[in-house]
């Protein structure tokens, strides 16, 4: 019964009881007490386990403790693989009946290990007597024992583990006592909770009144201040200039912002220009004017300036906002200067914007706020002053036009006045260079930069005029070149020994006076690389030997002609020589002195007839081959001096039409600038008139300014018709002028006579004296005489070689006829060492994913792809290709394209090699990538060579190779 009780108690406890005061039936029974042991409850708390021994081979223990009084039991939560642990906010009751007790006086506490598969295992448990914490909270702490000793209340360590907690033991009447004033206080609590409700209910009420009265009341002085405050926004103009932004927020990813600005008073609004890619710009020389009508703002008393970035592709961006209130501008010119905002929402009138920098940066401008009827008065006293300035312009126009062409007219007459002194100055030196010879001897270079991977250069002088050398010939007539032997692996040699001669003829010279001295480093694979190069002025050393000693050069353009070089140290080295320049009058008599004292050496009667034979043969021999050369340089000279005649007249007939086509452009120039002027007057008036509001304007004032816009229109008209006429009537003068009469002598003179005379009046002006004109024919006609005899003795030498060839019975094939028949045979062509080099970015993020691909005939071979790469070794790469030069071109394409993952690859660039310099030998290759403009399929012959020579760096970067070309055996 007892049990029953309390249970009905505890029930009671956790229900909201209605009733004043709960009522419980009294039963007595008759029920012996042994020491204090009475009926109860048991509360249980802050449990934990310690050191628990491990049931499972794998893992540790999954514990739970079982608490049991009689038939009351309770169990703890299962914690997962722990032998430590603490139940935290874990509390646990169990009923205490003496009755059901069975003797017992103590609960029985078991610790059990969890298992998913079988049984749980009991850990261990143990016995504790409930009287010690009789209305007292005890804690207890006991090493657990095996089940079966649990009786025995002893407290020794099985190596089991221990269990903890707090317990507290409570007779049923202390519990039903503490219950019933738990309940009391409830009661007492909610009653002062209903008294609280209420008070606070009633005083919120009369809160509320007080503060609808007091709004009442605010709304009615905001509503007589708004009738004030709008009574002095009137209609008007707000006027803005000195426009400019600051510190704009980038609204793109690439590049800075395209902003603009727009200011809105309600209906009304104007836009500035777009400036581009910019975050600071002012907008110079921009004002706008937005009409301010308070019927139309629906109380706002603020002008809306906002900022946008434009985008070409998507919808304009705003980047930010600000409202100004405008009655401090009323008849007041106020610099605004204001941090840019988030737009907010069109509901509130922001009369006094924040100016917090919310980093989209700054608007800037001026902005005065005009009444309608004043602008009205100012815009009429404007309009007026502005119609007299355009007067006044249009007078001041005139003046500086024609004191342009009074400028430009003098202007003309100083570069012909500068144009002819250069003339005669340039006249004047080109008389002190003549025709002779220039000798070289005590040649050397020194310090010579390394051309080559490995080793050193192997370096030769070539010395040419300017721009006219090849490297390949060692001797050439009419562009005379000599070149020094070849030096192997030095960056220091003396040519001992050797001394040239090159020809300078003013007449090839084109006005140029210096010989270019340049060094080579040969190359037996490739074409040979150029040094370094100098520029000599050969006057200096006119019948005087000069020693020079200079610093080599990078090669500048043909275009200029270097008289007096630098000799800074470009680390190339330095080449050294004496050179003297000898007349051709001189360098003849020096050359027969010297025949004349080689003929007394060799002439004495102690020589046999054989020698002297000999010696004759040799001079006949010499004679024949320099009366051939100079034949060859005559008939070349003979062309050349047509082909000048030819191009001076060309150069004639495009100097005058080039002189009628600027005179045209320029006046039409003229016409266009005077007229956009006109127009943009006409328009500017035209704006200030009708620009902004026509109802402002006065009807009769805009007939008078359309009347005087046409006034000067006409005026205009007829000075562009003066100018007309005027550059009609110069170009009539001009064509009179340049025409020429038959010319009665060409009918008698002989062919060649006329060419001579045709060249004589072409390449000299009318200045030239009849005395020049005459020895020049001299000269030529005795040049003809020499070239006649030598073609002579060269036909007489040429018949008798050919006898001489015929009956010893040589006949040598073409050499190069030879060469190629050995090599372009059927084979393989193998590619390996394969790199890549600076290849060039073609997606905005990350680096290009590279692969090559090598292209013969119709098969090609591709590489793996570098991922992320710009420089990439392919190792352990390597492709054959088969070449069979009856059926395919021996030039090998190279692609290199960049791998995407989603659309097509694209193609980086390309370049192209030939196979034959790499037949039977690896040859290392490195080329730089060229764009292609063509499809790779559709490269032609003609296109491929191109590819082959274009060596200049487009920055798509480099491919580098060894190639090896290996015929079929």
């Amino acid at each position: 019964m007892a049990q029953r009780r309390l249970r009905k108690i505890k029930d009671a406890s956790e229900q909201d009881d209605q009733e004043e005061e709960p009522t419980y039936e009294e039963e007595e029974e008759e029920e012996e007490e042994d020491l204090g042991y009475v009926n109860g409850i048991i509360k249980i708390k802050n449990i934990s386990v310690r050191n628990l021994k491990k049931m499972d081979l794998l893992g540790k223990s999954d514990p739970y403790v079982v608490f049991k009084a009689g038939d009351e039991e309770k169990h703890t939560t299962t914690v997962r693989n722990k032998l430590d642990y603490d139940y935290v906010n874990e509390e646990y009751d169990l009923i205490y009946n003496p009755l059901k007790m069975q003797g017992k006086k103590d609960i029985e506490v078991e610790v059990y290990d969890y298992d998913v598969m079988t049984n749980n295992d009991i850990i261990g448990a143990v016995n504790v007597d409930i009287l010690p914490a009789l209305n007292k909270e005890t804690r207890v702490e006991l090493f657990l024992q095996p089940k079966n000793d649990v009786e025995l209340k002893t407290d020794t360590d099985q190596k089991l583990g221990k269990v903890i907690f707090t317990m507290i033991y409570i007779p049923e009447d202390d519990y039903l006592k503490k219950l019933r004033q738990k309940e009391l206080i409830r009661k007492k609590t909610e009653q002062d909770l209903v008294k609280q409700r209420e008070f606070e209910e009633k005083s919120k009420i009369e809160e509320l009144e007080k503060i609808g009265e007091e709004k009442r009341r605010i709304a009615e002085e905001e509503r007589t201040r708004k009738e004030a405050l709008d009574a002095q926004y009137i209609k008007g103009v707000v006027k803005f200039k000195n426009i400019s932004v600051r510190n704009l927020k980038k609204m793109d990813l690439i590049g800075k912002s395209d902003p603009f600005v727009v200011f809105k008073a309600g209906e009304s609004s104007k836009q500035t220009t777009t400036a581009s890619n910019v975050t600071d710009y002012d907008y110079s020389n921009e004002e706008y004017e937005v009409v301010y009508d308070p019927a139309e703002m629906e109380g706002k008393h603020s002008i809306a300036v906002e900022v946008y970035d434009q985008d070409s592709i998507t919808k304009n961006d705003l980047i930010g906002a600000v409202n100004i209130d405008i009655l401090p501008s009323l008849n007041n010119e106020t610099q605004i200067d204001l941090f840019l905002q988030p737009k907010k929402d069109d509901k509130e009138d922001e009369t006094k914007p924040t100016n917090s920098d919310q980093k989209l940066g700054k608007v800037i401008f001026s902005v005065i706020y005009i009444p309608e009827q004043e602008w009205i008065e100012n815009n009429e006293k404007e309009q007026q002053l502005k119609a007299e300035q355009v007067q006044e312009i249009i007078k001041n126009k005139e003046f500086d036009e024609k004191s342009k062409i009074e400028e430009l007219e003098k202007i003309g007459e100083e570069k012909r006045r500068i144009a002819e002194e250069e003339r005669i100055r340039k006249e004047a030196l080109d008389a002190q260079y003549i025709k002779g010879v220039v000798k070289f001897k005590n040649i050397s270079v020194r310090n010579l930069k390394k051309m080559d991977l490995i080793g050193k250069s192997d370096p030769f002088v070539k010395m040419d005029l300017i721009g006219k050398s090849d490297p390949f010939v060692v001797f050439k007539a009419g562009e005379s070149s000599k070149q020094t032997t070849t030096a192997s692996n030095v960056t220091d040699y003396d040519y001992s020994n050797e001394e040239y001669e090159v020809v300078y003829d003013p007449a090839e010279m084109e006005g140029k006076h210096s010989i270019a001295v340049e060094v080579y480093d040969q190359d037996s694979i490739t074409k040979n690389d150029l040094i370094g190069a100098v520029n000599i002025d050969i006057l200096p050393s006119l019948n005087n030997e000069t020693q020079i000693d200079l610093f080599l050069q990078p090669k500048k353009d043909d275009k200029e002609d270097e008289t007096k070089p630098t000799n800074s140290d470009q680390k190339l080295g330095k080449v050294i020589f004496s050179m003297i320049y000898l007349s051709e009058q001189e360098w003849n008599n020096k050359k027969k002195e010297a025949q004349n004292n080689k003929q007394r050496k060799i002439g004495s009667p102690s020589k046999s007839k054989q020698q002297e034979q000999e010696l004759k043969n040799q001079k006949e021999r010499e004679l024949k081959a320099k009366q051939k050369e100079d034949k060859k340089k005559q008939k070349e000279r003979d062309l050349k001096a047509k082909k000048e005649e030819k191009g001076k007249k060309k150069d004639q007939q495009q100097e005058k039409k080039q002189a009628k086509e600027l005179q045209k452009l320029k006046d039409k120039e003229l016409k266009s600038k005077q007229e956009e002027k006109s127009q943009q007057e006409k328009q500017l008036i035209k704006q200030q008139i009708y620009g902004f509001n026509s109802q402002y304007q006065d009807e009769n004032y805009k007939k008078y300014i359309e009347r005087l816009i046409k006034a000067q229109y006409e005026e205009e008209q007829k000075i562009k018709q003066d100018q007309e006429q005027n550059s009609q009537q110069k170009d009539e003068k001009r064509k009179s002028r340049q025409v020429k009469g038959p010319i009665s002598e060409e009918a008698k003179i002989s062919d060649q006579e006329k060419k001579e005379k045709e060249k004589d009046e072409l390449s000299g002006d009318e200045e030239i004296n009849k005395d020049k004109q005459i020895q020049k024919r001299k000269q030529r006609k005795e040049i003809q005489t020499a070239e006649q005899k030598q073609q002579i003795v060269d036909e007489e030498g040429q018949d008798g070689e050919r006898k001489r060839n015929k009956s010893k019975g040589k006949q040598q094939p073409d050499k190069k006829e030879k060469e190629f028949a050995g090599k372009y045979v059927k084979g393989v062509v193998t590619f390996s060492n394969i790199q890549v080099r600076n290849i060039k970015k073609m997606d905005l993020v990350g680096q290009p994913d590279p692969y090559v691909i090598f292209k013969l005939g119709g098969a090609q071979k591709k590489t793996s792809v570098a991922k992320d790469q710009k420089d990439h070794v392919y190792l352990n790469e390597s492709y054959d290709l088969n070449y069979d030069p009856a059926s395919i071109s021996g030039k090998v394409v190279i692609q290199v394209w960049d791998y995407d993952t989603f659309g097509k690859d694209d193609l980086i660039g390309v370049a192209s090699v030939d196979v034959l310099p790499s037949y039977q030998q690896r040859v290392n290759v490195e080329l730089d990538l060229q764009p292609l403009k063509k499809k790779v399929d559709q490269l032609t012959e003609e296109d491929i060579l191109q590819l082959i020579n274009q060596k200049a760096d487009k920055g798509l970067g480099k491919v580098l190779f060894e190639i090896l070309y290996q015929p079929n055996h």
